[in-house]
């Protein structure tokens, strides 16, 4: 391993890039009572429990107001009056997030709240979370990663159902797609990261174009 990133510490979360799909195994001790310290703008940080959270259930507080959205991979949430929508809806074990400030916020530091009972992963997740995306337009995973957060959706003589795709293009690539479930729909757009798997995907000033399957 070269570069500036030589050892793996508690706190943080990381992205994973593999050849192929696999199984990845961390050893180490189990910890609890993480204490994160938040700066300003984007924060990369882990999850530390074995089981899974909601959201509001596992940010304390005083928390919920300093965070305007959380980002997982391939999935996000908005905070809007401290009510969580998007498709991310709770924290699991394993996974990182993006926690966002603003950019002039101050350090803040804080702990997860412990669950209160337990959750297995293989339990029911929520619902954008497990939907399997049309082969067609599929898409890969990119570290760079924008979403679009839809209110509302009004087609003429046409019902919008928990049936139908919003589907976004980069020209005539497809770099996301989310099934629409209601008010404030995440919506993700995959960047070019440089791989080959992201060739004409989203750059920097491009504009995504969005069609409904």
């Amino acid at each position: 391993w070269h570069g500036s990133l030589n050892a793996i510490d508690a706190t943080s979360g990381y992205w994973v890039q593999s050849n192929e799909i696999q199984n990845l195994g961390v050893c180490g001790s189990f910890t609890e009572d993480v204490l994160y310290t938040l700066h300003g703008a984007n924060n990369l940080i882990s999850y530390p429990y074995s089981e899974e959270q909601y959201i509001g259930d596992a940010l304390p507080d005083n928390m919920e107001g300093e965070i305007y959205a959380i980002v997982g991979e391939g999935v996000a949430a908005l905070n809007l009056n401290n009510n969580w929508l998007g498709s991310l809806q709770k924290f699991y074990p394993g996974n990182g997030y993006w926690f966002a400030r603003s950019a002039h916020a101050e350090n803040i530091e804080f702990s997860y709240e412990a669950p209160e009972n337990e959750i297995h992963v293989a339990d029911e997740r929520d619902f954008n979370e497990s939907s399997v995306v049309p082969i067609e337009y599929q898409y890969s995973q990119s570290t760079k990663q924008g979403f679009y957060f839809v209110e509302s959706l009004s087609i003429e003589e046409e019902l919008i159902h928990n049936e139908n795709w919003i589907i976004a293009y980069n020209n005539d690539t497809v770099v996301g797609a989310r099934l629409w479930s209601g008010s404030f729909t995440d919506v993700p757009a995959m960047g070019d990261e440089g791989s080959l798997a992201t060739v004409g995907y989203m750059q920097t000033g491009n504009i995504p174009s969005f069609k409904l399957l």
